[in-house]
Parts: C-alpha cells; structure tokens; sequence
C-alpha cells in the first residue's frame, strides 16, 4: 500500500520550528477548528461567493494572529459579520485576537490549488462541466509564463455513474519527486446525491 504524502510538508525546510512543543496537540486542535469554522462560515454566505484560500495562524503567550486571504468569487457585495467571526475565534483561542483579512479579486492568474480544487468541487455539486475552469485558468496570460504543470484527480461517482472510479487530467510537468520543484497542493469535496467525490489538484 503507498503511503501518501503532502507535497507541501515533503518540501518544508529542515530544521523548522512552526508548532509548540509543549501544547501541540492542543493546539493543532485548535487550529483545525479555526479553519474549519471560518470554511463553513464563508459557505453558508448568500451566494457561496466566498472561498477561503490561504490560513496563517501565529500564536504568542497571550495573543493570536490570524491571517485570512480570501477569494471574492463573482466580484460579490455580500457583507460579512466579520464581528461574529472574530468573537468566536477569540472563544476557541481563549486570548486575545488579531484577525487581518486580505479579500483578492476573481482573477485566473491568481488562482492557486485549494481554490481550483473549490471551484471545481462547486461546478461538480451543480452539475457542470469542470474542464471550462481548466482551460480557462491554462489559457490566462500569466499561467502561460507561470505555469510549467496541472494535474487534477477527482475520485468518485461521476456522473451517477453505479462503480466509482478516478479520471486524471495532466497538462505539462508535475515532478512530485523532486524536492525542489515548487509544487503547489490543494484539496477539497462535492458533496452530491450520489456521495462525496474527493478533488485533488496540483500546480507546479
């Protein structure tokens, strides 16, 4: 049986020092429950037009930063309670809070992995082809010189079909061994009547 590997924890520098010794498993529970409040929240929006895309949490002795970038899908004007949000991190965190928030505009050339793999997830979950996305974000001026690979693995029932299976679409090089390759990782989930299909997506 393979064992699996995230492509970003396969390039992490070595020595690093990004967790706690002391309290790391409480408070890695306590970061995965910041990013997945702050998920849920972001989908249950009107609209679903906001994706989270990048998540940076930074702890001290009584305080906690937290770096939200967000991606702003159709350009919406749906408010967010940004007070709530922040009240209820404050109470997992129990300390006191600094939430900096970056909302990016729906641009292809400054999509990365975990959005493409949202956007196709929601494109799944409403019936809708995915490989418009695809050759979209390949054909944007900047992922022309940028972009060297693409490959993107959805698992699952596709199309309702009885058997799940997995189709792989690759464009260009995606050197997963290769330590010094700045590959990109990004996963996510659709959800429809037939079960969960699982996308993953890198870019290199």
């Amino acid at each position: 049986m393979g064992q699996k590997v995230n492509p970003k924890i396969f390039r992490k520098e070595v020595p690093f020092t990004w967790y706690s010794l002391k309290h790391f498993d409480k408070l890695l529970h306590e970061d995965l429950q910041i990013i997945k409040y702050i998920e849920t929240t972001l989908k249950n929006t009107q609209g679903q037009n906001y994706l989270l895309k990048d998540c940076q949490i930074n702890r001290g002795v009584r305080y906690c930063i937290v770096k939200l970038k967000i991606w702003n899908n159709n350009n919406s004007t749906t408010p967010l309670n940004w007070v709530n949000i922040s009240k209820t991190i404050q109470d997992l965190t129990k300390s006191k809070l600094c939430l900096i928030i970056n909302i990016d505009q729906p641009m292809l050339d400054k999509i990365n992995s975990k959005i493409l793999a949202e956007l196709i997830a929601k494109r799944i979950e409403n019936r809708k082809p995915f490989r418009d996305l695809i050759t979209e974000s390949v054909k944007s001026p900047r992922s022309k010189s940028s972009l060297k690979g693409l490959k993107i693995l959805c698992s699952g029932r596709l199309n309702g079909v009885e058997m799940a299976k997995t189709q792989i679409i690759k464009i260009g090089r995606i050197p997963l061994q290769t330590i010094s390759a700045n590959v990109d990782y990004g996963f996510a989930q659709a959800y429809t009547k037939f079960g969960v299909i699982g996308i993953k997506v890198w870019i290199n």
